[in-house]
């Protein structure tokens, strides 16, 4: 079969693995396969009109992202795996998320 696309240096470790075939290789999640794929890359990818630091940060950040949405759906799925519908779950989570924010602010 023939190759779709040449696979990018930054996705591509030290051992020739790619950042794929990590992922697929431990069965991970989109969020988690996504974040793992970020941190593998970090440091390693440019992007004209930005420093090497703010990319890297900025890999570093969709990564955290991903996994904040990976942790979300943990407990929606915990919900719905008590009864409640996927809608209400997602509701529910939203809305102990927006106290935990309002708390944090507050003990700041």
């Amino acid at each position: 079969m023939k190759e779709i696309r040449n696979v990018p240096k930054y996705y591509i470790g030290k051992n020739e693995y790619q950042a794929s075939e990590v992922v697929y290789g431990f069965s991970a999640s989109y969020n988690v396969g996504n974040a793992l794929t970020y941190l593998m890359r970090c440091g390693k990818k440019s992007e004209e009109g930005m420093s090497q630091l703010a990319k890297h940060v900025e890999d570093i950040e969709k990564a955290i992202h991903h996994l904040q949405m990976e942790i979300k759906q943990l407990h929606i799925d915990d919900l719905m795996k008590k009864g409640m519908s996927y809608k209400i779950a997602k509701e529910t989570i939203e809305k102990i998320n927006k106290l935990k924010l309002t708390n944090e602010k507050r003990n700041i």
